[in-house]
This record gives C-alpha cells, structure tokens and sequence, in this order.
C-alpha cells in the first residue's frame, strides 16, 4: 500500500527542479519517494494538482485553476477536460457516473458529466466569488457532504473562524466553529476532518489529534493508521501558535512539507505519530492525500 501526494500552488517554485512534479507515490512504510511524470503539454497553463480521487478505470484529478484529469490505475494521464465553469478548482469526487468538483473561486458544488456544461447544484453564497472558501467534497452512504471556512472576519482568509461540515442536499451541519477545515473524509467511526489552521484532525467519533507539523491538508487512514499532510505556512500569532495558509497572508514563516504517519492499538487509543516524511525536497504545500492500494 502507497500513498498518493498531490502538489499545489507549483507556480511560486521557479527555481525549483521539481516544479514540474505535482504527484508523487510514497510509500509509508519505507520512506520511498517516486515522482510523478505528466506530458508537458498536459502541465502547460496549470499551477498545480488538488484534489484527487478514484474512478473508474483509475483517478481523477483537479489541475489548477480549472481542469479535470483522468489517470489511469497505473497514473497515466489518459485525458484533460477544461471546466470552463469551475474557477480555482480544489476537491474532486466520483458518485453515480458523475464528477463533483468544488469551485471554490465561485463559492460552490459543480456537477460535471464528460464534455457537458457542468451544473451547479449547490452554492454557499450568490456572490459569484470565493466568499466562504468551499474546499473538499464527499459523498458518503448516499449524502453529499462539503467543508467550507465560512466568511472572512477581518481581511484575510486568517478571520475565518466558522468552518463547517456541512451536508449540501439537507443543509445538515454537523460540525461547526473549524478553523480552516479541510480534507473531509469518513469511515466507519464518522467523520474526519483536518482542521488545518489548529494543526489538528477532528472526528465525531474520535478524540481531536493534534499534529504540530504545519499547515495540515491532506488525509486518509488505512486500518489503525493515519496519513496526514503538513505544508508550510505562516504563524499570525504567537500567542495562539495556529498557521495559516501562505497564500496572500503575513506572518512568520512556519511547518514543515511531509506526511506525518499516525496509528494506534486495536483497542482504539488516541492515535500517536510514529514518524514523519518529509517532502521539502519536492514541495511547500500538499493539498490531497488518498490510499493508493493497487501499488
């Protein structure tokens, strides 16, 4: 069993002999890195990949700020469809033969079916414009689930205290007052969620785990263990120690780029970190992190 890494915001790495690489496979177990490869012409316009998540035949993906990338099993690209409805492009789900793709940069859920015209079906706000930071989407026993930062407080996304899960069919929510979630996840104990300025992950069935690393984004669990991804981000406060995204904030520089390996006991202890595996060399900012389990 592997993991898949998705590399975002690749646009501010210039400099970088990675900055064409915006997934990696690594195995958790050993530490083992492997770029990669997508045809350029494929990476060409794009400044990064988000969300990822299985399909049929294989994966798909979300390349910043608009497209839909179909991989196959073994991560090939097979095709790239360009959402001219979906504006910043974060997380991707499959359900029901058809492709949900959060827009974030117009405060909603679209619908997307081949080359059709993607559909709305669900919008935080009317404002056309990213004013609740709507980022991951799951489906999950036949509800549509989303999370969101809720509105600004002050001029940067830093103010957004009133993140949510929040279910996009009912209006159900079910956690409320997140601190940036993101990464909406589920398995048989409930929800999971990072709540990435806290560096934390908070469950309805678990107990929160903290994960001091960075700026966390990103996560899966695999039995009794845990995945999680830390970017680097800014401390706007030394008094709280919460990070925020680098994106268009000030503060301190802090966190580390990797994946933080988490597990517990059979009898369902708090999870604990066992190790961690860093990803500066390739990175500053991991957005998705999925099981990958036909490598």
């Amino acid at each position: 069993m592997n993991l898949l890494v998705t590399l975002c915001n690749r646009d501010v790495l210039w400099d970088s002999a990675w900055r064409d690489v915006y997934l990696l496979v690594v195995n958790p177990t050993d530490g083992t890195i492997t770029p990669v490869g997508l045809p350029k012409e494929i990476l060409k316009d794009s400044a990064g990949m988000t969300g990822i998540a299985p399909c049929p035949g294989g994966y798909v993906a979300v390349l910043q700020p608009s497209g839909l990338l179909f991989l196959s099993d073994r991560l090939e690209a097979r095709e790239l469809i360009q959402v001219k409805e979906m504006r910043d492009g974060h997380s991707v789900a499959f359900h029901d033969g058809k492709y949900y793709v959060v827009s974030t940069g117009t405060d909603c859920l679209l619908e997307v079916s081949g080359h059709e015209k993607a559909r709305v079906v669900w919008s935080a706000s009317r404002s056309g414009r990213d004013t609740h930071h709507v980022n991951s989407v799951l489906w999950h026993e036949g509800g549509c689930w989303v999370t969101l930062f809720g509105p600004k407080d002050g001029g940067h996304w830093s103010s957004a205290m009133q993140g949510q899960i929040l279910n996009v069919q009912t209006g159900e929510t079910i956690v409320e007052g997140l601190h940036h979630p993101h990464s909406l996840i589920a398995n048989n104990e409930g929800f999971l969620v990072c709540e990435s300025a806290r560096m934390a992950i908070r469950g309805t069935a678990i107990e929160t785990v903290v994960a001091p690393r960075g700026y966390l984004r990103g996560l899966a669990v695999e039995r009794n263990r845990m995945f999680v991804g830390s970017s680097v981000g800014r401390q706007r406060s030394k008094s709280t120690g919460e990070v925020v995204s680098s994106a268009g904030e000030q503060g301190k520089v802090r966190g580390e780029c990797g994946i933080v390996v988490l597990d517990r006991d059979e009898a369902g202890w708090p999870y604990q970190e066992r190790s961690f595996i860093p990803l500066g060399e390739y990175a500053n900012e991991i957005y998705d992190v999925v099981v990958w389990p036909t490598a």
